[in-house]
């Protein structure tokens, strides 16, 4: 599992960048440039051998002449705008396919950039630890690579004009901004921990055409409901897991902070590894599956009381991970009660055992609601 140790990401950024070992073949119009082929006479954008070797306002050209030649300007390269902290605006012109490698790692000043329709690629740091970007526009069929926006601190929207296919590990660790995301209709990847440390993102929405994933209450499932995908690190409170959910993905839940309480369905039969890694505030954990799931002492970040069905108790304490939990024998599944638990009000009438149709706010005790019980 890749984990993000933010105090040291601008430092492992230094580490990976030998920006003064790179050379450039053309320089046209104020930007450096690299040959990729002379046959299909297409280069990338680079650098000029200094990590801020760019300033002010650049526009990167679709095209460039040089030499009584046409070359194509397909990429960004790596480290291309890494660390040009006086570098104020950029533009990107149709044309380019990927965003290479840390190409715009740690700029200090740009607050906003359009990438266009024909970008294919978003590699791995290719914006990380730009910690002035607020707003980015995908405009094309894109990859996200692991890390691509990490560090982001201010980006506050991502907006997703194209069609995103996938989206790496990490992709968005730590932008502590971002508030809300939508999945597009044509993601079919989400990488661990890809919404790891944002904070303030307290919900996923899905589009309903993706064939692959679905939300429900602002997290992310696969399209069946069957495996947990991502719970947004903002949301908390408790939390009960659908009764369809067959297996909690890893690092589903890790970096949920504020998540108090977590009740998983008798269902579900697999939790993978780091799941709950960093949720310290989860103390109440019900879990209805009578044989407890495989879980490795890297799953829960904090162990504090286990609810588990009656006559379950011995199973879990045989599991030396479940066993350092407090464990009592005090929940019941609704899938064979029909009882449920519920916390708000809804819109459909509930009903006293003695048949009489309850008036105002309920209280404690059991009621009857669309022909089920349910305890309040």
């Amino acid at each position: 599992m890749k984990t993000t140790r933010r105090l040291f990401l601008s430092l492992l950024l230094s580490w990976l960048v030998p920006v003064g070992a790179l050379a450039f073949d053309l320089w046209v119009d104020g930007i450096y440039y690299n040959i990729l082929s002379t046959e299909e006479r297409t280069v990338e954008v680079t650098h000029g051998g200094g990590s801020n070797s760019y300033s002010n306002w650049v526009d990167v050209p679709g095209q460039v002449e040089h030499g009584g030649r046409t070359y194509r300007v397909v990429g960004i390269g790596e480290n291309a705008f890494y660390r040009c902290r006086d570098l104020i605006d950029i533009t990107v012109a149709e044309g380019v396919e990927y965003v290479a490698a840390r190409a715009f790692g740690s700029l200090q000043e740009i607050t906003k950039l359009t990438l266009p329709k024909s970008l294919t690629n978003i590699q791995g740091y290719a914006f990380a630890d730009s910690k002035a970007l607020k707003t980015v526009t995908i405009n094309g069929v894109v990859s996200i690579g692991e890390y691509a926006f990490a560090g982001c601190s201010a980006l506050t929207t991502v907006s997703f004009k194209g069609n995103v296919t996938s989206i790496g590990e990490n992709a968005f660790d730590h932008c502590g901004a971002l508030t809300q995301l939508n999945i597009p209709s044509g993601v079919t990847s989400i990488g661990d921990n890809a919404f790891l440390g944002c904070y303030a993102l307290t919900s996923f929405k899905v589009s309903g055409s993706n064939e692959h994933f679905c939300s429900q209450d602002g997290v992310i499932y696969d399209k069946q409901k069957t495996r947990v995908v991502a719970f947004p690190n903002g949301k908390g409170g408790a939390y009960t897991l659908p009764s369809s959910v067959k297996a909690i993905g890893d690092c589903a839940f890790a970096g949920c902070k504020q998540l108090q309480s977590l009740t998983i369905p008798s269902g579900c039969d697999a939790i993978g590894f780091a799941a709950f890694n960093r949720c310290q505030s989860l103390k109440q954990l019900t879990n209805l599956a009578r044989q407890p799931q495989v879980i490795r002492d890297d799953t829960f970040a904090t162990y504090g009381t286990l609810h588990v069905q009656k006559g379950c108790k011995q199973a879990y304490l045989a599991d030396e991970n479940w066993a350092k939990f407090k464990i009592v024998e005090d929940a019941e599944d609704p899938q064979e009660t029909g009882i449920s638990r519920v916390g708000e009000e809804t819109a459909v009438p509930a009903y006293r055992l003695d048949g009489q149709v309850f008036q105002g706010t309920l209280r404690k005790g059991v009621y009857i609601r669309g022909g089920r019980k349910f305890v309040f």
